[in-house]
């Protein structure tokens, strides 16, 4: 349990949480106190698991007992039937050798509570839920995140978290609430994004038989991944990729060039082009066209590059077979199909 990064950590913050409300509850008299002590008591007391955030499911991804969390919590010996498991409070007081949560959750907390109560409706359950959402959401956006794109709760993916994403990545935990649009959303300026994954995708164009070398993001054109001595210097690299991020400076301090304003597009994967594969589409489902979610075409039902060399063979590197959905092996020499994508871990 020395982890307290990811979801353990995240459970850490939600369990102390219930665990300060009902102390505060306990000590003070003001009646907003009691109340949500008294609903943070009935939350540990309640038995179901259809919410993310039901007290057994916490302590399942804690390796807690349940009913020995209850006990130490609430003091309810109808439920002290656990044995061999960690107290609770050496978990969350730190003695069982674990850090206390993140503790800008705790110092903003009162604050983004009172402004998500504010706009939830009054039918979403309690003041108590928006608390742990509150601490879900804080304990994510206080993570370091290597792109605008993989900010969560960055709606308007302009690279800062604001006050009021918070409240509605809030509202949207309460509702259980699925991405919106589907997975793949066009920003209308040639580029994807994939809302699981964070990355960015190139949109190819003129899917039309017919190359243009002259447009990167012709549809039709096709690159060589290596000029002959399996060293990455083919045309996918020399053409696509340098037109993408072939940035030029007047002074050495504005860039200009690259691609949307980015210059770190790159060939992705072969896991990364696996992930975009969609059995339900195109030739994959017995129709025609790429097996591949249409928001991200045009593109062809054929072979496409990935960054991945064959561990047996650095002569040939991985594609992605879009007709079929199925990973295969082509020379570095032979033109294929490609895309780029930006953004990952």
């Amino acid at each position: 349990m020395g982890q307290t990064s990811g979801p353990i950590g995240l459970m850490l913050a939600v369990l102390e949480e219930a665990a300060r409300c009902i102390e505060r509850g306990r000590r003070r008299r003001h009646p907003g106190v009691r109340k949500v002590a008294a609903e943070a008591e009935a939350w540990v007391r309640w038995d179901g698991r259809e919410w993310s955030f039901a007290v057994a499911n916490i302590c399942d991804v804690l390796g807690l007992g349940v009913n020995a969390a209850r006990l130490r919590l609430v003091g309810d010996e109808s439920h002290a039937t656990d044995r061999g498991r960690a107290p609770v409070w050496s978990i969350t007081r730190g003695r069982g050798g674990t850090s206390a949560p993140p503790r800008l959750a705790r110092r903003i907390m009162r604050r983004l509570i009172t402004l998500a109560a504010a706009v939830v409706e009054k039918e979403v359950p309690m003041d108590f839920r928006i608390a742990l959402a509150a601490v879900f959401v804080l304990t994510i956006s206080s993570r370091p995140s290597p792109s605008a794109a993989q900010c969560l709760g960055d709606f308007n993916r302009d690279s800062r978290v604001t006050v009021d994403e918070l409240i509605t990545a809030v509202r949207n935990s309460l509702d259980d609430c699925q991405l919106l649009g589907g997975r793949f959303v066009d920003n209308g300026d040639g580029t994807v994004t994939d809302q699981t994954t964070g990355l960015v995708w190139e949109k190819k164009e003129n899917l039309d038989g017919i190359a243009n070398f002259s447009d990167p993001h012709d549809a039709d054109n096709t690159y060589t991944w290596s000029g002959g001595a399996n060293a990455p210097d083919g045309t996918v690299f020399t053409a696509l990729l340098f037109a993408l991020n072939g940035a030029t400076s007047p002074d050495g301090v504005v860039t200009s060039g690259c691609f949307t304003g980015h210059c770190d597009w790159r060939l992705p994967t072969i896991e990364e082009l696996t992930g975009i594969v969609d059995a339900t589409q195109g030739t994959c489902a017995n129709g025609s066209g790429p097996c591949i979610d249409p928001t991200l075409g045009p593109m062809q039902a054929d072979g496409y590059w990935s960054a991945t060399t064959f561990s047996r063979n650095l002569t040939t590197a991985w594609l992605m077979d879009f007709s079929s959905g199925d990973t295969a092996r082509g020379g570095k020499d032979i033109p294929f199909f490609a895309r780029a994508v930006r953004g990952g871990p």
